[in-house]
């Protein structure tokens, strides 16, 4: 029998699917050395992770009353199983929305329903739910919409309201439980069903029913939704599940394969996942998407450090410098060059924090870097130097007069020696080269 009021329709409308707002979220600090190795901790991506969060956590329902059914009812409620007192009821009420007097639809249906408590028609209970949210009280529409489920638990619509309230209401582990079975009761199941119960999930910090439900959404081709995904990769994140976060955010990649702070989490979850290489390869792609800052840059030095690609950490570090390096900058990138092999860009970037800022172990390290060389002639020139402006520096005498005994200097190795012995530091090894050089000389 087709319901003689099927003119009936805000009171009967579903509440309509939820709309996320995001909000911002922390930071992730990463560490560019292998963890637990004694190396020093440093952030690669400092406080990128506000950013991509604002993305990834929903956290607020909006309902409205808009959609209504068509004339013959709402998907999910048999209007035809309407007695005639129900249809009476439910016209009434929806009169007196009409005229937005809401407390009196209310009390018309909560009377009828307490004179007839045998099982009334779950549209009475879906109305009253409705007529209480519209008037603002979400515990009542609640307790109505959760009676109405419990009587008729195999309603579609009854279970999607109580789901929608009990989120808005901050009751999100049951939230998700409902908006898990509507998934199961429509009919097509929704995939937006699983999407609110992952989110719910999320919400009471049930990690792992948020990752189920979410999982389920994946095809094997792709084409999940990028907010699906980015929920997903949430999950992922916080319960440290870094194989299958690195998955999600692949997928998000082909979906947008220049968005910068996706190349930036890769680049985490890989550090995470002890595949050092992977992340060092991830931020390179990244920096010719972008131009990459100078903190950037040293961290991704860092990584080529302990990857043992000194030289490409040294041009790391060159580009993170510019033209006018500080000399203390010279000094890294010396340093680097040093472990790279290349004396000469080594020497290069000595001489400029030298004429920069002249200092002991700049003007030592020039030396020794000649004589590692074999440049006997050089390294005596600026030992020499050395000795002369800091003469209390036993090191400085103990290289000179080695540098002397090679160029078979033994008068000015003999005084470099006796200098250095004046050093308790260095003292044995002065005195034991004095006694070669003696033995040498006879």
């Amino acid at each position: 029998m087709a319901c003689p009021y099927a003119s009936i329709r805000g009171l009967w409308s579903p509440l309509p699917l939820w709309q996320a707002v995001p909000q911002t979220g922390g930071a992730a600090r990463i560490c560019q050395s292998k963890p637990g190795k004694a190396a020093q901790e440093t952030k690669i991506m400092a406080r990128f992770w506000m950013s991509i969060m604002s993305r990834f956590i929903l956290t607020a329902l909006s309902f409205l009353l808009a959609a209504l059914f068509p004339a013959d009812g709402p998907a999910g409620m048999d209007t035809s199983s309407l007695l005639p007192e129900e249809q009476k009821v439910l016209y009434e009420a929806q009169e007196a929305i009409q005229t937005k007097d809401i407390q009196t639809a209310v009390r018309l249906l909560t009377a009828h329903l307490r004179e007839h408590p045998n099982k009334p028609n779950p549209l009475l209970f879906f109305a009253l739910g409705n007529a209480w949210y519209m008037d603002g009280n979400l515990k009542k529409a609640s307790q109505i919409y959760g009676k109405g489920h419990a009587m008729h638990p195999g309603s579609f619509l009854l279970c999607t309201n109580f789901a929608a309230v009990s989120y808005e209401t901050g009751n999100y582990l049951k939230a998700g439980k409902l908006f898990e079975k509507a998934y199961r009761l429509g009919n097509p199941p929704d995939s937006e069903h699983l999407w609110q119960a992952g989110t719910a999930y999320y919400k009471a910090n049930a990690l792992k029913k948020a990752k189920s439900v979410l999982k389920r959404m994946r095809r094997p081709k792709g084409g999940m939704k990028k907010s699906r995904l980015q929920l997903l990769t949430q999950v992922c994140l916080d319960m440290k599940d870094w194989k299958e976060a690195e998955s999600v955010v692949l997928e998000l990649l082909n979906l947008a394969p220049n968005d910068v702070e996706y190349w930036k989490l890769l680049s985490h979850i890989r550090l995470q996942r002890d595949n050092y290489r992977g992340a060092a390869g991830t931020l390179e792609i990244l920096f010719k998407i972008r131009p990459p800052v100078k903190k950037e840059l040293e961290d991704l030095a860092n990584l080529f450090f302990y990857l043992n690609f000194p030289l490409k950490g040294a041009r790391c570090l060159e580009k993170a410098y510019g033209p006018a390096p500080s000399p203390r900058q010279c000094d890294k990138i010396s340093k680097a060059f040093i472990q790279a092999q290349r004396p000469d860009k080594a020497l290069h970037y000595l001489d400029l924090a030298i004429r920069q800022e002249r200092l002991y172990a700049r003007v030592l390290e020039k030396g020794k870097l000649y004589y590692s060389r074999g440049r006997w002639d050089d390294a005596a020139s600026v030992l020499r130097e050395c000795v002369r402006t800091w003469p209390d520096r036993g090191f400085a005498h103990l290289l000179l007069g080695y540098c002397a005994m090679e160029k078979e200097d033994f008068t000015l190795a003999r005084t470099s020696f006796l200098n250095a012995s004046k050093e308790k530091e260095y003292r044995d090894k002065a005195l034991s080269a004095l006694r070669l050089l003696e033995a040498v000389s006879l």
